[in-house]
């Protein structure tokens, strides 16, 4: 069930949506590596299609991963609380689907900032070297500065939710 949930909302990618934690284990060991070998600290963890399985989170916990981020927000790995702040993002594909994707971005961005929630703004690869969706996102951000709203990180995101110490 978890494949075809990957390939209906992740496109594909959602590999780790299906790994058990020693394979999960064993990709996160091998991607903080390579980040060590250039010296980028690493906090946390988006996993393609913000689809993991629950062995793989436990998995990021077990390799001292403080959060990673989900469709529908950012969790604290620590606690286990959900930031919610749904990732607005593209569907590179051409055509109506590519349209609305680009809409659904923009009306987000302004609605969410109009509430005054976290907005997240997803860009994939694909979207840099499409200049319509580069664009978008870019024309979003600048809606969601232009209300108030403040460039953030998911840690900072996961402090301010966590309160005063």
């Amino acid at each position: 069930m978890r494949r075809v949930v990957g390939r209906a909302l992740a496109r594909g990618a959602a590999e780790f949506a299906a790994l058990d934690e020693q394979d999960a284990g064993r990709r996160l060991a091998a991607a903080r590596a390579v980040l060590d070998a250039f010296d980028l600290p690493v906090a946390g963890f988006t996993p393609p299609g913000w689809l993991a399985s629950p062995a793989a989170e436990r998995a990021l916990v077990r390799s001292g991963f403080r959060y990673t981020t989900t469709h529908v927000g950012v969790r604290d790995l620590r606690s286990g609380r959900l930031q919610r702040g749904f990732a607005l993002s593209h569907r590179p594909s051409g055509g109506v689907g590519e349209r609305l994707g680009a809409a659904v971005v923009r009306w987000g961005a302004r609605g969410a900032s109009a509430r005054g929630g976290l907005v997240r703004i997803a860009l994939h690869p694909d979207d840099l070297h499409r200049p319509g969706l580069r664009d978008t996102s870019l024309r979003a951000i600048e809606a969601v500065l232009a209300a108030g709203g403040e460039a953030v990180t998911y840690s900072a995101v996961l402090a301010g939710a966590a309160g005063p110490e």
